[in-house]
């Protein structure tokens, strides 16, 4: 038996390249069907499959910018029976080291 409110099988792979300015990440996560038993929120969560793509560029030493796509195929799933249905986010992040 496996742990309760977790699925059984799950997989995760990235693909990660890094230049001298520029950096890309691919992220792969599948997770099968599972049951959830947590009283309000029980039920059955679905199979799913994502895939989340970042984009960096370092413009010098201190500036840098990252772009990053979360669920890029749209591919809407829930976390628990009864939340909020989950599709795309995008995230633009800029950061300046002192």
């Amino acid at each position: 038996r496996y742990l309760l409110n977790t699925p059984q099988n799950r997989m995760r792979g990235s693909l990660a390249y890094t230049a001298a300015k520029f950096s890309a990440l691919v992220d792969f996560q599948w997770q099968e069907e599972f049951e959830i038993l947590n009283g309000t929120f029980s039920g059955v969560v679905d199979a799913r499959t994502t895939v989340d793509l970042s984009l960096g560029y370092k413009f010098n030493k201190n500036l840098g910018v990252v772009l990053t796509a979360s669920n890029i195929f749209d591919n809407e799933y829930q976390a628990f029976p009864g939340a909020f249905k989950i599709g795309s986010q995008y995230l633009a992040r800029v950061r300046y080291d002192f």
